[in-house]
């Protein structure tokens, strides 16, 4: 358990929608239209950022274009004291509204640096 008042030494937060695409149309090699997957919830929030998949033989045209959706990217970035068992794939808690993030993570990558006798590990983050 990571905590802003003992031992979380710097955190941030970010998201990017710059990658993100919650619309696809579906199309045969003959344009005509088969159908749409989109995810509402992002359309509501930020409009209709669209793309369009032409059916390929021997594939599932729906499970293709679900697979082409994207949401909304968020990194999370936690420097702390020094602990040997905060690794990749591990899960990790943050407690404490100091950092704003709260709940359950597990860690994507970490770094552990020991200098001048002090030892931090850095990680980054997904929920």
């Amino acid at each position: 358990v990571l905590q802003a008042d003992t031992n979380i030494m710097e955190s941030s937060y970010s998201q990017d929608a710059e990658g993100m695409l919650n619309k696809v149309k579906i199309y045969d090699e003959d344009d005509q239209y088969l159908g749409v997957v989109q995810n509402d919830e992002l359309i509501g929030l930020l409009g209709t950022l669209q793309d369009i998949y032409i059916k390929e033989d021997g594939k599932q045209a729906k499970a293709v274009a679900r697979s082409m959706l994207r949401g909304i990217t968020q990194e999370i970035s936690v420097t702390a004291s020094g602990d040997i068992s905060c690794t990749s794939g591990r899960p990790i808690k943050i407690a404490g509204s100091l950092t704003k993030l709260l709940g359950s993570f597990y860690i994507e990558s970490d770094a552990h640096e020991w200098s001048n006798g002090q030892y931090i590990t850095t990680m980054k983050l997904k929920f």
